[in-house]
């Protein structure tokens, strides 16, 4: 019995002290279109595994949700969800490689990814959610990386269309004007801990992956 408790109560703490996914969150839309007003769609944009490693399958991670006060209430909050009627088109879904954090406006590399779609047209929901929808990829280098995201979406009868560009770490548009720091952020990618693996962070381990290969600014 005593040894039931202890697993229990351990996993309880392991479980409150997790960690929450680290994503841009940014308004959209709204009765003023400055994504501030009543009827605003707020887009929570991010990594779907965090910390994000290089040469692990990742991808964009979509959150949509709608605002139907100004407040912006939490407990008004309504998911965007493809499966009860609503539309999220996603016509373009790029990922894009930047030269760093300081200067997330120095494109490196970009391409189109791939949009994984339903029978409607609508990005595909990822399954058992009610408004998360991914395009995945595989980020092999380490750096800084953005994403851009074209579309549209609707919400009984509300439809706002958008072309954003959400970018990790100090790279973000969500700046705080006080402070001059982010609101709210994802994490860029990073090396693991190679193991077993090349004895530096320069050499190739057996499959052929290399550490430490940022792709240099031009």
């Amino acid at each position: 019995m005593k040894f039931t408790k202890y697993i229990t109560a351990t996993a309880l703490l392991l479980v409150s002290a997790s960690p929450s996914l680290a994503h841009e969150m940014r308004h959209i839309g709204g009765a003023n279109g400055d994504g501030k007003g009543a009827n605003a769609f707020m887009f929570h944009v991010g990594f779907s595994v965090e910390p994000a490693y290089e040469d692990v399958v990742n991808a964009i991670d979509i959150n949509l949700s709608f605002h139907p006060d100004e407040a912006h209430s939490d407990a008004l909050t309504e998911p965007v969800d493809t499966e009860k009627g609503d539309v999220v088109f996603i016509k373009e879904a790029e990922v894009l490689l930047l030269e760093s954090e300081a200067r997330p406006a120095r494109v490196l590399q970009r391409t189109l990814l791939p949009v994984p779609r339903d029978e409607k047209g609508n990005i595909q929901k990822k399954f058992g959610t009610e408004n998360k929808y991914l395009v995945h990829f595989r980020p092999t280098v380490d750096g800084t990386y953005g994403f851009r995201l074209k579309g549209y979406a609707q919400h009984k009868g509300r439809t706002v269309g958008f072309e954003e560009t959400f970018i990790c770490g100090a790279g973000t548009k969500d700046i705080d004007l006080t402070t001059g720091l982010p609101i709210t952020k994802f994490g860029c990618v990073t090396d693991a801990v190679p193991f077993p693996g090349p004895s530096s962070l320069t050499q190739e381990d057996v499959r052929g992956y290399r550490d430490n290969d940022r792709v240099p600014a031009p």
